[in-house]
């Protein structure tokens, strides 16, 4: 639930603490509340279906549109809580004190009738990381917009304000009391009467974080080694509320086993990948605690977008590398896998806490919203996770489920086709086990780079082997040449789709060895249609 990471950290029992609250039908509401807490910042809220998107922002907003704010995502708060100001005693999460600075309605820019529309096209312009609205406040009037900024982290954004007329130099701050009671911080922290509550999350000083882990994690020694859990091959995205979402990162999955200064990072197939990644390895070693995380390896572009063909020539010095991790398995004598991944996720959140290059992979409710906006930007597809889904090694089933955006796949190369031309080869010839036998499915005429090309048709000369390694007969070779290879290659291609009889339509594009991952775990993986 969009709350459920705000109820996780307070209790309701015996406080008058929002918990709720329904919005009105017609117009979307925001509030800025100025809260003097370890440090004074400013919560910048935005009501979208019925709870309250809310980001921190240090410094308070701007009326200058050369300023540019940063807002620290945080977690929904409910609809009610707009109203609340006053006092949040010592020792409580978020101690200190609360004034409404600004209210009042906002809307999108473009001109949308109904606000259901209205919050769809809000959620949309959220997944994107760039949302621009339209604000009628007391003290903030005219256009501001939020944009994501992926160098300081995945939850941080800059919020600006738009060139308009109510544009100016002057500091907006400085109008420092409530527009609710009129009273300014310190006015507000001498009223005898400010509403008081409390929380169930205690302060940074307060050892709150072993609480989480220990009373549903399982006490055990460190795994030696994890094998993955696994995603079943959807054939179109499962929207459904037990589901919770993520993006199906470009990269190379990898276990890294954290003990004090001591870091392994496992491939897929258990290769020891440490010495690749430098700047990872150092990362990993200075969090706080041991621990097992489960993530890919992912180089960005200058689009900011994941680039796996810069991947597989990463230096290990030059290019930009993260470390995008989704899970944590093991921390501090504890085994946390049969814990539900909400809970998880929540613990790795905390780990991570805004790391730059160990990315914490953000997960979503609105998983249509985020597929189209996949989609939309050519990423490689999404990824639905049961809310409620333990970690079960090497398990393929329907608790974990991906859904590309084009089809791509894995597959182990068989042979290959000569060229009656001047390429090194025509085509190379690939399938995949099934029940432990290597069924041919398809070839591979294009993708290749021609100066790379000798190259791959030399490490298929170091396999080749008199007999087909398929136990089906391969079709469709044109009359060319066939020459077959040991079932040890494995690489990624992209097709257009399947036959009836499970083979490829087409021949498949080429997009690069997969090095991280064996041969004899690329199992044929036919999509299934999994009910909603």
């Amino acid at each position: 639930m969009a709350l459920d990471k705000y109820k996780q950290k307070r209790s309701f029992k015996n406080t008058p603490e929002p918990t709720g609250g329904k919005p009105s039908k017609e117009k979307l509401v925001f509030v800025v509340q100025k809260h003097d807490a370890s440090h004074l910042h400013y919560d910048f809220r935005l009501e979208i279906r019925g709870v309250l998107k809310s980001w921190a922002v240090p410094k308070g907003p701007s009326t200058d549109p050369s300023v540019k704010r940063l807002a620290m995502l945080v977690e929904d708060h409910p609809f009610d809580y707009r109203n609340f100001e006053g006092i949040i005693p010592e020792g409580n999460y978020g101690a200190g004190t609360v004034i409404i600075w600004d209210q009042g309605t906002y809307e999108t820019v473009e001109k949308i009738a109904r606000k259901k529309d209205m919050e769809r096209s809000l959620m949309a312009q959220f997944h994107k990381g760039a949302m621009k609205i339209v604000m009628h406040g007391k003290k903030l009037k005219g256009i501001y917009s939020l944009a994501k900024t992926a160098d300081r982290g995945d939850n941080s954004w800059l919020l600006m304000k738009g060139k308009d007329e109510y544009a100016g130099k002057s500091d907006i701050t400085k109008k420092d009391k409530s527009v609710v009671s009129g009273l300014s911080i310190t006015g507000m922290s001498r009223k005898k009467t400010a509403r008081q509550w409390q929380s169930n999350r205690k302060t940074a000083a307060a050892p709150a974080k072993k609480k989480a882990v220990t009373p549903q994690g399982r006490k055990s020694a460190m795994p030696k080694r994890v094998a993955p859990m696994l995603c079943t091959l959807t054939k179109e995205p499962v929207f459904n509320d037990q589901y919770l979402y993520e993006l199906k990162w470009d990269g190379y999955r990898i276990i890294s086993y954290i003990n004090g200064t001591k870091v392994r990072m496992d491939s897929r197939n258990g290769l020891d990948y440490t010495k690749r990644y430098p700047p990872l390895s150092n990362a990993l070693k200075e969090l706080s605690g041991k621990m097992v995380l489960d993530g890919e390896v992912v180089v960005f572009n200058e689009k900011g977008l994941p680039d796996f063909d810069a991947l597989q020539k990463y230096n290990g010095h030059k290019t930009p590398i993260h470390y995008c991790v989704f899970d944590i398995l093991w921390k501090d004598g504890y085994n946390l896998m049969k814990l539900p991944i909400v809970e998880r996720k929540e613990i790795l959140r905390e780990v991570l806490n805004g790391n730059e290059i160990l990315k914490f992979s953000e997960s979503f409710d609105d998983g249509e919203a985020l597929y189209k906006e996949v989609l939309r930007m050519g990423l490689e597809g999404i990824v639905a996770k049961k809310k409620d889904s333990p970690y079960v090694e090497n398990e393929r089933a329907d608790n974990w489920l991906k859904t590309p955006t084009h089809k791509r796949q894995e597959f182990v190369i068989g042979g290959w086709a000569e060229s009656d031309k001047a390429r090194s080869f025509k085509s190379l010839l690939f399938g995949a086990y099934n029940k432990g036998k290597f069924e041919w499915i398809g070839r591979s005429g294009g993708g290749y780079k021609e100066k790379e090309m000798p190259g791959i048709l030399k490490k298929l000369k170091a396999l080749e082997v008199e007999k087909s390694p398929f136990v089906n007969k391969v079709l469709d070779t044109q009359g060319a040449v066939v020459h077959y290879v040991k079932p040890q290659l494995v690489a990624n291609f992209e097709f257009a789709t399947w036959t009836s009889t499970g083979r490829i339509r087409k021949p498949a594009t080429f997009l690069g060895f997969r090095n991280d991952k064996k041969a004899k775990d690329v199992v044929r993986e036919v999509p299934k249609g999994v009910k909603p």
